[in-house]
């Protein structure tokens, strides 16, 4: 039973870390490490109406204008 264990552990243990070294060899071309300057804006400036919820079945709702 502990030769089981031990063996489970070891195969566990040498998939994680080739997943953790792959992982960080790789290119994260997707993320951005650059912070983002983002100009807050207060809500009581923005002029929201009220929405009314949708109804059953009103995935989409059409405004017209």
């Amino acid at each position: 039973m502990a030769k089981k264990a031990i063996t489970a552990m070891s195969i566990f243990a040498v998939l994680f870390s080739g997943g953790w070294v792959l992982n960080e060899r790789s290119q994260h071309e997707f993320y951005e490490r650059e912070e983002e300057v983002v100009d807050a804006i207060p809500i009581q400036s923005l002029n929201i109406q009220k929405q009314l919820r949708f109804r059953p079945r009103e995935y989409v709702r059409i405004i017209t204008s």
